[in-house]
């Protein structure tokens, strides 16, 4: 079983950032991936809370509930976040949150995150090493999958995610973004393989290539499988 937990679906800025979800099961198809977690793209011409999108996300996941699993994704910039998050959780199984691209709010996130905490659903956040330290300092029983290995460029396994990762179990990262196998090999040697899981950002990347640089790790088969697969799944108690 092959899980992407990190993909884009619906309009973006730009075209290339795009994807329909025919696009995306074709990708899916490609490389060989059975489920993707899906959310709305960051939009900088439909600027707000996501309202639309997420419900946009949440009727794709219901014509294929077999291979799609639907986040919700919130604007905490805005006071009324965690209204939008209510009114998908817990039908959508997780929440999205991107710190630069929609300039968190840090007591917003904190409200949106305790929801997610109560429903025992992920939040994937695409932040810095302070926000997620205080997220799970606050929120100690919330799962955080933490985008691009801990931050962008990926090309390392820094010292201050190792530091969070230590201190936070319940933290896992995610593979997109990183451009160096041994990165992915560094991460399973600190932490084991049960805090990794496999995702693409498709389609600001590719699905396979993001399969290929998990297989260019060098691994054995049982890090190999959690990775790609298994943890997303036990994460979302599927």
């Amino acid at each position: 079983m092959i899980v992407d937990a990190h993909v884009h679906l619906g309009p973006g800025t730009y075209p290339k950032f795009s994807s329909t979800v025919e696009e995306v099961l074709e990708e899916m198809n490609l490389a060989g991936v059975n489920k993707a977690i899906v959310f709305p793209q960051f939009n900088a011409d439909a600027p707000g809370d996501y309202k639309a999108l997420n419900h946009d996300i949440a009727r794709v996941v219901k014509q294929y509930p077999d291979r799609l699993i639907g986040f919700a994704r919130v604007n905490t910039s805005q006071r009324w976040c965690g209204a939008i998050a209510a009114e998908m959780l817990p039908d959508l199984k997780g929440v999205k949150i991107h710190e630069a691209d929609d300039f968190m709010n840090i007591d917003n996130l904190l409200g949106v995150a305790q929801m997610a905490a109560t429903y025992d659903l992920p939040i994937l956040l695409h932040g810095s090493t302070s926000t997620v330290e205080r997220v799970c300092r606050e929120i100690p029983l919330l799962k955080v999958i933490w985008a691009h290995m801990g931050g962008l460029p990926a090309d390392q396994l820094r010292l201050d995610v190792v530091k969070i990762m230590q201190q936070c179990p319940r933290v896992y990262l995610d593979t997109s973004g990183c451009i160096m196998p041994s990165a992915i090999r560094q991460a399973v040697k600190k932490f084991g393989s049960h805090r990794l899981v496999m995702g693409s950002d498709y389609p600001v990347d590719d699905m396979p290539w993001a399969i290929r640089r998990v297989e260019l790790a060098r691994l054995s088969k049982e890090d190999f499988d959690k990775i790609m697969g298994k943890n997303m799944l036990e994460v979302l108690e599927e």
